[in-house]
């Protein structure tokens, strides 16, 4: 890449068409699907560059703190913009601009890539969006289009001409942007050979964009503007921004730009479908299926169960600690009907795991009843929860691993694994990780409510005061 390529990663979405994996908790985007997640491939693809970003809400900092590629986090060369909620992605785009824009950095070209794809062949991924960067280079805004494999009609589609352009190489102008076809429009598509996928990933100078919206976003980009600090937009600055997506934005009021075409293994992963699709090219037997007449079907596991399966071929199962989806192959596009009848009856499973990462480390619930809920909590290096206390429950820490400092009403307790120590109700208590390994404990909660919102706090690391 060369050194004025800044790669924008931009993290928005739930993945809900991915659950009960993906939940609002936990986006498909930090699922470890493919033993590394999206997010992180998404990072390392770019891992050489001297400067990149993320546009993420600022709930996703936890997930994305642990996903960071460590080499890119100690370098400093990340800049991270949190939304303070999502507003589709011309207002990503456009913060992500105003940033670089305020860095003097207008001509350098930025790379907009979507944080939840695959791309088998690298490589050639790469090859092509080095030919983008360096198309951009004279104010042209490129996209990169996907080389159709069948005619999908879950996805847009840009429109091109027949021939590439005369300055050489694969480059096409584009003329037209098409939301998602019928299936009769995309074979007719597919048969043109004009018509590509539209994957979402743009490539432009930072001035070419600033223009953009400067020309065809006006109110937007002045709402952008207005911004005091832009890493960290409030509720109230972001409100004012309208919610628009970048493609109807900018993209389809530009009276041309270029699309390179690229035939690399992509998917968008949108689908349980999609996705077994793409494992069944990677996935290893992990030894705890057995299948009896149980052809052309799948198991996504969940830690070491077992799974049998008899008379059930192209049956597919994906089992998580609280829910289990099992779906015929070809029907997982009614996951999403699903999902909406979950969410209409209001059930925890719908949006959240019994588990969740914290910028301190993560929790998982072992047991929620109405007379106690227990927990097992893991506390990074380093790190410390913040000095709270509760007005209806009291907790019994027993330490399993390592040597945590507990702070209980201002005294200092050093414990080690194998010692316990009380929290009555209503006392100050925070526990600490001094050391460099992780602390893990079990916590018992007693008494009559157990929710996240009892707390009140006296010290807290990460602004939740």
């Amino acid at each position: 890449m060369t050194s004025n390529f800044i790669p924008f990663v931009l993290c928005g979405g739930s993945g809900t068409r991915l659950w009960p994996k993906s939940r609002a908790s936990l986006p498909k985007q930090y699922c470890d699907f493919f033993g590394v997640n999206l997010f992180q491939t998404t990072l390392n693809r770019f891992g050489n560059v001297e400067l990149a970003g993320i546009v993420s809400t600022e709930s996703q900092l936890p997930l994305i703190q642990r996903s960071t590629p460590k080499e890119m986090a100690e370098r400093g060369g990340l800049i991270q913009i949190l939304e303070p909620f999502g507003k589709n992605t011309a207002a990503a785009v456009a913060v992500a601009v105003r940033r670089l824009v305020d860095l003097e950095l207008g001509h350098s070209v930025i790379g907009i890539f979507p944080a939840d794809h695959y791309i088998e062949d690298e490589k050639k991924f790469l090859k092509t969006v080095d030919a983008a960067v360096k198309k951009a280079t004279d104010g042209s805004l490129v996209t990169l289009g996907i080389e159709p494999t069948f005619p999908a009609t879950g996805y847009g589609y840009i429109e091109t001409d027949s021939e590439p352009l005369s300055s050489g190489g694969d480059a096409r102008r584009a003329t037209k942007f098409h939301e998602k076809p019928s299936e009769s429009r995309a074979v007719e598509y597919l048969a043109s050979g004009r018509f590509f996928w539209n994957a979402g990933i743009f490539i432009a100078r930072v001035d070419t964009l600033a223009h953009a919206f400067e020309t065809h976003a006006k109110d937007l980009w002045a709402s952008v503007l207005k911004i005091e600090d832009i890493l960290r937009p409030t509720k109230g600055e972001y409100e004012a921004i309208p919610s628009i997506s970048f493609d109807v934005a900018i993209m389809e009021k530009l009276p041309e730009h270029v699309c390179i075409p690229v035939a690399c293994g992509w998917s968008d992963v949108g689908s349980w479908d999609s996705l077994i699709s793409t494992l069944g090219r990677n996935a290893k037997d992990d030894g705890h299926t057995t299948k009896i007449d149980s052809e052309r079907s799948t198991v996504i596991s969940h830690r070491e169960r077992e799974y049998v399966l008899i008379d059930c071929p192209d049956v597919n199962v994906v089992d998580t600690e609280d829910a289990v989806l099992v779906f015929k192959t070809g029907s997982s596009e009614k996951v999403k009907i699903a999902y909406e009848s979950l969410k209409k009856k209001k059930s925890k499973v719908s949006d959240t795991h019994p588990f969740e990462y914290r910028p301190w480390g993560h929790f998982e619930i072992l047991r929620d009843t109405e007379d106690f809920k227990s927990k097992v909590i893991e506390v990074l290096p380093g790190q410390r929860l913040s000095y709270q206390s509760h007005k209806k429950r009291a907790e019994h820490w027993i330490i399993i691993k390592g040597e945590p400092e507990v702070t209980l009403n201002d005294e200092v307790l050093k414990l080690k694994a194998g010692e316990y120590v009380y929290i009555p109700l209503g006392a100050k208590h925070r526990i600490s990780n001094p050391t460099k390994e992780t602390v893990q404990f079990v916590e018992v909660q007693v008494g009559t409510y157990f929710g996240e919102d009892d707390i009140t706090r006296y010290q807290d690391d990460y602004r939740r005061m």
